[in-house]
């Protein structure tokens, strides 16, 4: 196993992650709460 870095868009990561493609608990983690702050930002 190896750990890739990718360049995405926010929007990609999460629906990324809402399909079990990013698996890795931290990452979801902060993919998710990084969606929050931004739709929550002014």
């Amino acid at each position: 196993m190896s750990i890739k870095t990718l360049h995405i868009p926010l929007d990609t990561a999460v629906q990324m992650v809402m399909d079990s493609v990013i698996t890795h608990a931290p990452s979801c983690v902060l993919i998710l709460k990084a969606r929050n702050a931004y739709l929550n930002s002014d």
